[in-house]
């Protein structure tokens, strides 16, 4: 309709649109006719657009327009350079991983729009399953057949001590290749212990070390905050108990001395999850490679 009223006619439309003249003039007819109006007046040898005419050219080209402007954006979109990437984290994963990603991702991708959804492992796996999320960082695994889990690190527990505690003196000294010697949790027997609250998931990991070496607490100080258990740590206040890869991002007025706790072959797996067969586009790779760089 556009290239008739262009060319004000059949003919030279037809030609640029790569279709016979009969053909065109057919498409026209059996529009008109569907419409019950004619669009165009032929006066003489022209193609003059009728106030219908005009109203249909009106809102075709309008549509030309969304239509380039959806092109536009899927294109865009299959090129990893605008969209929206919905992920799922730990709340206490935030305090190092997204500082060090996020920045240097929007420097790369500043049209992608990012919504980090700060839940337990427990409520990512169901907004995932739900469609609701990219993907998710979680420490557990599940065996559901929807699942696909890709290994971004490994963290264990340590216990937190001020750095002049008594045992530290003649605890091994720290090297590249262990950075927290392991100690046997017996040796702080009788001290205060800070634990986390019986629902989180950490205190389900420090029980475990505290059974493995049968070591019985003094007191029991419960915080669900696992800085400011440390911070108290740091201050002799009590052994504190936390994820090496998590604790050793905190920063402190005065040091503090970690060592492996429980049995040596515990680890914890933390891994991003998404679903099988869910497209990844170039900017969500490029996200969770900084991520696991960041890790």
């Amino acid at each position: 309709m556009l290239e008739i009223e262009k060319h004000r006619g059949i003919k030279d439309a037809a030609q640029a649109l790569h279709i016979s003249p009969p053909a065109l003039s057919i498409f026209l007819g059996n529009l008109e006719e569907r419409t019950g109006t004619k669009f165009f007046d032929r006066i003489g040898k022209q193609f003059v657009p009728t106030e219908a005419g005009k109203i249909y050219l009106e809102h075709a080209k309008e549509m030309i327009k969304i239509e380039a402007h959806y092109e536009n954006e899927l294109q865009k979109y299959m090129g990893g350079s605008s969209g929206t990437i919905r992920f799922g984290i730990h709340p206490r994963r935030t305090l190092y991983l997204l500082a060090k990603a996020l920045p240097v991702f929007s420097s790369r991708y500043p049209d992608v729009k990012l919504i980090p959804y700060e839940e337990s492992t427990e409520q990512m796996i169901r907004h995932l399953l739900a469609g609701e999320l990219d993907f998710a960082i979680v420490n557990e695994s599940s065996s559901h057949p929807l699942l696909e889990y890709c290994p971004l690190y490994e963290d264990y527990m340590v216990a937190v001590v001020s750095a002049d505690h008594p045992l530290c003196a003649g605890a091994a000294k720290k090297s590249r290749k262990d950075p927290c010697p392991r100690i046997d949790l017996k040796q702080f027997n009788g001290e205060r212990f800070i634990l986390q609250k019986p629902e989180q998931s950490s205190r389900h990991y420090t029980d475990l070390a505290i059974a493995y070496d049968h070591a019985e607490p003094g007191q029991v100080f419960l915080l669900e905050n696992l800085e400011s258990a440390c911070q108290l740590a740091a201050e002799g206040y009590g052994i504190a108990f936390n994820f090496y890869q998590y604790m050793k991002n905190f920063h402190y007025p005065k040091p503090v001395r970690c060592f492996r706790i429980g049995n040596p072959a515990d680890t914890t797996s933390y891994s991003i999850v998404t679903l099988k067969g869910k497209q990844t586009l170039p900017a969500m790779e490029e996200l969770i490679r900084l991520l696991r760089e960041s890790a």
